[in-house]
């Protein structure tokens, strides 16, 4: 395949395997990392060091390429001012090195679907500012936005600590437990990046999921686990007062350590939201792409993932 094609977080989870479609499709592939050595050499790979705080690395990423695919951004922060220095600024200044170019590569942007409610966290609200950051640039004429659900498969260590408690037969249902939410497996994802790089869409957000309209709720959640573990999954009650003040105390004494939390006041708003279901203009209705693997099998991959590599 011709086009060289810049991509941003391919030191990630969900970037990694972006990476590996792209690669495996046959596609030329310059990669950002900030640290040498953190990507595996690839014929068909260069790799830019440096981050999105700096013109002179942007520069050299997306000289003489097609496309930019920017999924670089953070998932955890220690407050808001970090969220907006890497989600936003980052993504604007992405945005403005890509239109200086002639001609202006297309832009691809992983957002997430917290973007939809940015009034629940720093994090939300970061999501839609990188957004923005795309959608309102006037020299972009050529840009899609996914807004992907919870991502997840083998290797996430975001969602390791949630398959460790399946794998105990505890299944957490944050606030009243009335929520639905849509899933994608991470290599579903990653496919979707490369069939939107075959074909040419209208500018926009779109949202995608797994395949299962109308998404899961938290009984469907313990019942698939309970099958990828082996063993019964109990649903346990976390009401959200009780998960605000065990945020809020992780929150202060990660401030006072140093660390990164993941668990705070605005992610416990997150988790307690109770309509996380994907149906807004979504890929699979634009282009000829589809998902392959549901919950079932997913769950049942990255079980399997963390019992071979002790994680679980």
């Amino acid at each position: 395949m011709t086009g060289l094609i810049a991509l941003t977080g391919a030191t990630g989870f969900v970037g990694g395997t972006v990476l590996r479609a792209l690669l495996k499709e046959g596609r030329r592939v310059r990669a950002l990392s900030r640290r040498e050595g953190a990507l595996a050499p690839h014929e068909r790979l260069e790799i830019v060091l440096g981050d999105l705080a700096s013109d002179t690395a942007l520069e050299q990423l997306l000289a003489g390429t097609s496309a930019v695919v920017h999924v670089a951004g953070l998932v955890k922060a220690r407050d808001r001012r970090s969220f907006e220095a890497v989600n936003v600024e980052g993504t604007r200044c992405l945005v403005e090195a890509a239109t200086k170019l002639d001609p202006i590569p297309r832009f691809i942007y992983l957002s997430s679907l917290a973007a939809r409610e940015p009034g629940l966290s720093a994090y939300a609200a970061s999501k839609r500012g990188g957004e923005l950051a795309v959608e309102e640039n006037p020299a972009l004429s050529d840009w899609q936005i996914l807004r992907p659900p919870a991502v997840y498969g083998p290797g996430d260590r975001a969602t390791r600590s949630l398959f460790r408690q399946f794998a105990r037969g505890r299944c957490p249902v944050p606030g009243r437990g009335q929520g639905r939410f849509s899933l994608i497996y991470v290599e579903d994802l990653a496919d979707a990046v490369a069939a939107l790089l075959r074909h040419r869409i209208a500018p926009g957000l779109y949202e995608l999921h797994d395949g299962r309209a109308g998404g899961y709720d938290w009984s469907d959640m313990a019942a698939i686990a309970a099958r990828a573990v082996g063993r019964p999954v109990r649903p346990v009650r976390l009401p959200a007062p009780v998960m605000t003040a065990i945020a809020s105390v992780s929150e202060f004494f990660s401030g006072i350590a140093g660390h990164t939390p993941m668990l705070t006041p605005g992610k416990v708003r997150e988790l307690c939201h109770e309509d996380w279901v994907a149906r807004d203009n979504l890929l699979d209705e634009a282009l000829d792409w589809q998902p392959v693997v549901g919950a079932e099998q997913g769950f049942a991959n990255a079980v399997e993932w963390y019992k071979a590599h002790n994680w679980i």
